[in-house]
């Protein structure tokens, strides 16, 4: 017969350890999952920090540096009120042209000109 410390460890303790390892693998399974779908938001945003990071280098007189600041900003901003008919009534007034102009014009709409300075000079340029 075993000890009542071996008997508790074998039957509680690695019992314990067991599934929290179990429950862990199975988490960690659901985060590689979440990964794997959600994974390329984080390689965006490093673009879009990159290629502002260009735009300002290029046009230093017109760009402040915290220009990927704002354009994260005005992102959620923007899909934020997307869901409102301001841009599709823009869309639908005959206005054919490409997303710069579209994003130009919700920002006036919007009265967003004063928010994000940069990104209406670098809609403009």
């Amino acid at each position: 017969m075993r000890d009542p410390r071996e008997r508790f460890r074998v039957e509680v303790f690695l019992v314990i350890v067991d599934s929290l390892i179990a429950a862990l693998n199975e988490r960690l399974s659901t985060y590689h999952v979440v990964s794997n779908m959600f994974g390329f938001l984080g390689r965006l945003q490093a673009e879009v920090v990159t290629a502002a990071e260009v735009l300002v280098m290029k046009y230093q007189e017109d760009l402040e540096s915290d220009l990927s600041a704002e354009l994260t900003h005005f992102v959620v901003k923007f899909l934020d009120i997307i869901g409102t008919d301001k841009l599709q009534d823009c869309h639908g007034a005959g206005v054919k042209s490409s997303r710069q102009l579209l994003t130009f014009l919700f920002l006036h709409e919007q009265q967003l000109t004063q928010t994000f300075p940069n990104i209406e000079v670098m809609l403009r340029i």
